[in-house]
């Protein structure tokens, strides 16, 4: 210790000589480079001086190779994808040694659904409770990599998440399968599953989810609070707000889905902003063939949004909008729209709130519209002739609306308009006047239309009870002796008298191109059996 302290000790003197010495052979070798003489190294120096050089140099050429072209990231890259694809082959090995040993599992629990399940081609069904969660489970499995199936349907069998979230997940694999029906069956969950599945699956065109009450209106019932509510207690001061997660997850799905064209969420408790989000989506979405919301709880900011959708949306041809509460403002908006929209084919508003301002405001778009074939506009209120005049006024100038469903109280001047347009339109193969108010002279109007027109097929006069004249029910009558078109004719809670019925009788024994014929009010045996007897041998299907 002590002979350590020692050199310790001595160490800053012997450091300080040693460092004079550096400083005057420094000196001294450049005063010999000065007058040209090379300074003095040993062979040591030399290789450790030549080591460092290249080394410095080698390590500033891969700097600029690595900064020009970035060979790391390169091979790193090459190797990162070969091994996703062993990764890719590994999995598809264990999905298809899952789906056997699901099959074999089947055949052992639900011996007569893997019969079915084996001679399904190209079509699976199993409705009505006949699956439950565990069938499910493992028809997803098989489903993953089946090749056979293009349609399944589980109508009605009401399982639980799990069950549903593992058919999304073999969307995600399977590349077969067209259709897949599933009424009644989806939780929340499910829902979720199926919108993040569509974001990749390339080969679904059909999703009906029926009846699933995937809606935020369904957390909004009286003494339910909403999921949001339970997040934030302080949204119960204004009532449970919505829950739209699916709704947003579905629009998100429309956005970037290149496969899907038709989608049906009728019966799911929509609101106004489950319709905006998906109106939304539809903006992007270049696919979509049909769009099914009928029977939900939509409002015009909804029917609003989906209206300007369709100022833009190229590929949308059916829009089924029926039996929500849509009124005046929807109306309108599909009113301007149609007078834009180049694609869009039939568009169904029945049984919503639309009054008078938005039949004329759709009637007058008719008159430019060249894309609608099928219009259903039957309302709950009435409307006055007004309605019947602008239909009558657009029938005689559009050349491609193809079927009309029209129940808004006509009256019978507006009956008459509308048998004259029907005599010059030539497209028109559909026209259902039921729950309106016509009389003898719009009947007598639409007797001698018939009588002329070789286009119509389907024809339907409903009153409700009210009754028509000798003449007016003959004059029905005998059109039919001479109309060469007419397959269906519709005369439902039509009061017609006992001569009518004779003569329609005999106008059926000539008549060789109706196949329906619908009679269902107050007809006597004696009339009944002269009917039948009109139609004995001949393929016409009596209804009465």
């Amino acid at each position: 210790a002590a002979a350590a302290a020692a050199a310790d000790g001595a160490a800053p003197g012997k450091r300080k000589a040693a460092e004079d010495d550096d400083d005057s052979d420094a000196t001294d070798a450049s005063a010999e480079d000065h007058v040209g003489k090379r300074p003095k190294q040993d062979d040591d120096g030399d290789a450790a001086s030549i080591y460092s050089t290249v080394l410095t140099s080698v390590k500033s050429s891969w700097h600029y190779l690595s900064t020009v072209l970035p060979l790391p990231a390169l091979f790193s890259s090459r190797i990162t994808a070969g091994a996703a694809e062993e990764y890719e082959v590994a999995k598809a090995a264990q999905r298809e040694e899952a789906a056997a040993a699901a099959l074999v599992q089947l055949e052992r629990l639900y011996p007569d659904l893997a019969a079915d399940w084996k001679a399904a081609k190209p079509k699976f069904a199993a409705k009505n409770g006949k699956v439950d969660d565990a069938a499910v489970v493992l028809l997803a499995k098989m489903l993953a990599t089946d090749s056979r199936l293009t349609e399944i349907n589980l109508f009605e069998n009401k399982f639980g998440d799990e069950a549903g979230k593992s058919l999304a997940e073999a969307l995600r694999t399977n590349q077969t399968l067209r259709t897949l029906h599933l009424v009644g069956n989806c939780g929340d969950e499910t829902g979720l599953a199926l919108a993040s599945a569509l974001k990749t699956n390339k080969t679904l065109k059909k999703l009906d989810l029926y009846g699933n009450m995937l809606g935020s209106e369904t957390k909004r019932q009286p003494g339910v609070a909403s999921k949001a509510s339970n997040r934030h207690p302080w949204f119960n001061f204004f009532g449970p707000q919505p829950d739209c997660r699916i709704s947003k997850a579905l629009a998100e799905a429309l956005r970037v889905n290149r496969t899907l064209q038709s989608l049906s969420l009728a019966l799911n408790k929509l609101g106004d902003v489950d319709g905006k989000l998906l109106a939304e989506g539809l903006k992007r979405n270049d696919t979509l063939k049909t769009l099914i919301l009928f029977s939900n709880s939509l409002g015009d900011e909804a029917g609003v949004a989906l209206a300007e959708t369709l100022k833009t949306n190229t590929t949308l041809k059916i829009l089924d909008l029926s039996a929500n509460g849509l009124g005046d403002r929807t109306g309108i908006a599909f009113a301007d729209a149609l007078k834009i929209n180049k694609t869009l084919t039939n568009l169904d508003l029945y049984m919503n709130r639309l009054g008078e301002a938005a039949y004329v405001a759709l009637a007058k778009a008719l008159e430019t519209n060249t894309s609608l074939t099928k219009l259903h506009l039957c309302g709950r209120f009435y409307f006055g002739d007004n309605t019947g005049k602008a239909f009558a006024k657009a029938l005689k100038t559009n050349r491609t609306l193809q079927f009309l469903y029209l129940g808004v109280h006509l009256g019978d001047e507006a009956g008459q308009l509308m048998a004259e347009a029907v005599k010059l339109n030539p497209t028109l193969r559909g026209l259902f006047l039921s729950g309106n108010e016509l009389g003898n002279n719009a009947c007598k109007a639409f007797a001698e239309a018939l009588r002329t027109n070789t286009t119509l097929q389907q024809f339907r006069l409903d009153f409700y009870g009210y009754g028509l004249d000798d003449e007016a029910g003959t004059a029905l009558a005998e059109a039919l002796r001479v109309n060469t078109s007419l397959k269906e004719f519709d005369l439902q809670h039509i009061n017609l008298c006992s001569e009518a019925i004779l003569t329609l009788a005999e106008a059926l024994r000539t008549n060789g191109t109706l196949k329906r014929l619908s009679l269902n009010c107050g007809i006597s045996r004696k009339s009944e059996e002269a009917l039948r007897k009109a139609v004995r041998g001949r393929r016409i299907k009596l209804q009465m």
